[in-house]
């Protein structure tokens, strides 16, 4: 099973670096496609972790500031979302083996 998670939170990281990747290089498309793959992971992830308290927070006042920029059509503040914050939170996920 640790395995599995382990596995989940790799597909995560990459969807997401690869979302940042297709944003930065102007490939919308690409990019929103890999944004949704990322969100569905996500999912997935979130339902298996073990996540704290201050985690949780974390996590979730990361998606609020997310759900701004998406509404705001910020392309370059989601960006900075996804890399600075969600990105830095599920590699820390796997690093400390909350989901491992």
């Amino acid at each position: 099973m640790a395995t599995e998670r382990t596995k989940q939170v790799e597909t995560l990281n990459r969807c997401l670096q690869a979302c940042i990747d297709y944003w930065k290089q102007d490939n919308d498309e690409l990019g929103y496609d890999c944004f949704l793959q990322s969100l569905d992971q996500l999912d997935t992830v979130i339902d298996q972790a073990e996540l704290s308290v201050a985690q949780s927070q974390q996590l979730g006042l990361t998606l609020e500031h997310l759900y701004q920029y998406v509404c705001q059509k910020d392309f370059t503040a989601m960006i900075d979302c996804l890399e600075f914050e969600l990105l830095s939170i599920t590699e820390n996920l796997q690093s400390v083996g909350e989901c491992v």
